[in-house]
């Protein structure tokens, strides 16, 4: 029905991914009527399907979820060593969890040359992210990073200006 699809694309943000995954499930409910009936509850199947990948970091596995919360916290593009500092995580297992979450539209991925950085593709689940960090974790993730970042040297002002953001969020 066309109520049914305009709400549902509205769920899903206009990501392409997302919509492609609340049509196959419709397909793999009522392929065999070869239609969906105007009664039908689509509520309780889609309501999976729509969630936006970053959001569904609950289901992820523990690795994931850690590189998503450091992304968010970070709020900026990052590296796989940034990510990996934050983290703890090593950077091998860093890029598979980035290579999951673009694989899920979750992350975007942007290229500086050879560098390639690395962040949550919606703002608002960036956000959400952020707030489902308890203190004590962030806290924990900035104080990663100032270890990180004072032991490179600044090669840009942007790196100084993140190692102040960091040092701020730890009140020193």
């Amino acid at each position: 029905p066309k109520t049914m699809g305009s709400r549902r694309a509205r769920e899903a943000g206009g990501t392409p991914l997302r919509l492609r995954r609340m049509a196959r499930a419709l397909h793999d409910e009522w392929r065999h009527s070869g239609s969906v009936p105007r009664d039908a509850d689509t509520t309780r199947l889609l309501r999976e399907e729509s969630k936006s990948p970053a959001r569904a970091h609950r289901g992820r596995e523990p690795a994931d979820r850690e590189v998503l919360r450091a992304l968010a916290l970070l709020e900026r593009p990052a590296s796989i060593e940034e990510v990996s500092a934050a983290t703890g995580l090593s950077p091998q297992a860093v890029q598979a969890a980035l290579r999951r979450a673009r694989q899920e539209e979750a992350v975007t991925e942007r290229r500086q040359g050879s560098i390639r950085r690395h962040q949550i593709a919606s703002p608002g689940e960036a956000a959400e992210l952020r707030r489902s960090l308890a203190p004590r974790d962030a806290r924990r993730v900035h104080e990663r990073l100032i270890v990180h970042l004072s032991r490179m040297p600044p090669a840009d002002v942007s790196s100084l200006e993140s190692l102040a953001r960091h040092l701020l969020a730890v009140g020193r």
